[in-house]
C-alpha cells in the first residue's frame, strides 16, 4: 500500500457518499456510510453506481451521479498547456469523434501519460469518478490523466481539449 492510497482513503472519509477502493493484494475499502471496512472479499457491485454516456466531439454531457459536465471542443493549434488536472489536450486523430463518458468497469486498463505499460484503472481511484472513452479505449480519466496514446506531440495536426467542470 502507498501513501496516495492511504491519503485518498482519508480524503473520502469526509464525505458524505458511499465508495469503495481497491488495494494492492486484492484487498478493499468500504465505506457505508459512518462504517469503514477493510476486507479481502471483493466488493458487491451496485449497479446504482453505474452510468453511461455518450456525445460527439464538440460537445458536452452532463454526468449527474458524479456531479459534473464534461466538454470537448475542437481548437486549431494549442497555444499553451493548463495546469488544471480537470482540463486536458488530446490528439484528434487519436481517438473518434463519438465519446463515451462511463463509470469504472472490472478489468478496465489504460497507459498513463508519462508511465510505461498499462495500468489498472482500479488502482487509480475511487468509484464516481468519469471514464471519458474513444473507440474502446480509454483516453482520460476525468481530473487525473489522460492516456498515452491520445497526448497531443509535434506530429499533431487537431486538438480537442477536455474540460470537467463541477455542476
Amino acid at each position: 500500500m502507498s501513501f496516495s492510497h492511504i491519503h485518498n482513503i482519508i480524503k473520502n472519509l469526509d464525505s458524505n457518499e458511499n465508495w469503495q477502493q481497491h488495494l494492492p493484494d486484492q484487498t478493499y475499502v468500504i465505506c457505508n456510510k459512518n462504517k469503514l471496512t477493510i476486507t479481502k472479499e471483493l466488493p458487491q457491485t451496485q449497479s446504482k453506481n453505474s452510468f453511461y454516456y455518450t456525445f460527439s466531439i464538440p460537445g458536452e454531457i452532463a454526468v449527474k451521479e458524479a456531479k459534473i459536465k464534461i466538454t470537448a471542443e475542437i481548437i486549431d493549434h494549442l497555444d499553451t498547456f493548463s495546469d488544471s488536472q480537470n482540463v486536458v489536450f488530446v490528439d484528434l486523430e487519436e481517438i473518434d469523434k463519438q465519446l463515451i463518458v462511463r463509470s469504472r468497469k472490472s478489468g478496465d486498463r489504460f497507459y498513463p501519460l508519462g508511465m510505461n505499460g498499462a495500468k489498472k484503472v482500479q488502482d487509480f481511484f475511487v468509484d464516481f469518478i468519469p471514464i471519458v472513452e474513444s473507440s474502446g479505449r480509454i483516453i482520460w480519466i476525468a481530473g487525473f490523466r489522460i492516456d498515452e496514446r491520445a497526448k497531443v506531440d509535434e506530429k499533431t495536426k487537431k486538438v480537442v481539449k477536455l474540460t470537467c467542470q463541477n455542476l
